[in-house]
């Protein structure tokens, strides 16, 4: 049987050393404890039999968690990304007029406006594979957390983020086209 408390240590060190680095935004304390549930997880998924060491599974359990709630608390926009952002904020009016003629931009649009409204978003999920489109579903319709999900279809949650932006890249590819 496993005891918690002479892993403590490891939870101290992991936790020391990503502090290091991010004291300007995290207490030591908060990621201690995040810390301390991933070492709850680590000794609840533990499984000998597979010939691994305690400490080097519990490590990576641990260093994970608080990644994890790092990453889920955090909001990074990259540099390339935020240029984007500025630039979406400021949207035209479809009547601003352009041109040496001040044509409206609507005018300019080719083809029907109603004909954009066509495309359905239920069209493009069930072009999605049956797994993608579970975890688009379970995400945004059915509102599950990531844990959740993680949970119920056996991947971890990083993999889930990859399936997500495998989803949205066909989603996108299929509303656009």
């Amino acid at each position: 049987m496993i005891k918690a408390e002479e892993y403590i240590p490891l939870v101290s060190k992991v936790t020391g050393g990503i502090y290091k680095r991010l004291s300007f935004r995290y207490s030591y304390d908060d990621l201690f404890q995040v810390g301390c549930v991933g070492l709850m997880k680590a000794i609840k998924g533990f499984d000998e039999s597979k010939g691994y060491k305690f400490t080097t599974y519990a490590y990576k359990i641990i260093k994970g968690n608080i990644y994890c709630f790092i990453r889920d608390d955090s909001w990074y926009v990259a540099k390339r990304n935020k240029d984007r952002l500025k630039e979406s904020y400021a949207p035209d009016s479809l009547d601003r007029m352009v041109g040496e003629k001040d044509t409206p931009i609507i005018d300019l649009i080719e083809g029907n406006i109603s004909e954009c409204e066509d495309f359905d978003l239920t069209i493009a999920l069930n072009k999605l594979p049956k797994s993608l489109k579970k975890i688009i579903l379970m995400k945004y319709f059915y509102e599950f957390t990531w844990e959740e999900i993680s949970k119920a279809i056996n991947v971890s949650q990083s993999s889930l983020y990859r399936h997500k932006v495998k989803a949205f890249e066909i989603l996108r590819k299929e509303l656009m086209s």
